[in-house]
């Protein structure tokens, strides 16, 4: 059902995080496209 699951995250998850792992864990794709309604869930 959705595209992606975004977790809270703890702040000792955030040390050393590289723009990678940035990426990973945020970046919402496709977030607008034609004809379509894509779902991305995000939770604590």
């Amino acid at each position: 059902m959705f595209k992606k699951t975004f977790h809270a995250t703890h702040p000792d998850m955030m040390k050393g995080a590289g723009n990678d792992d940035l990426r990973d864990r945020y970046l919402v794709q496709d977030l607008f496209a034609a004809d379509t309604v894509s779902l991305n869930y995000s939770h604590n």
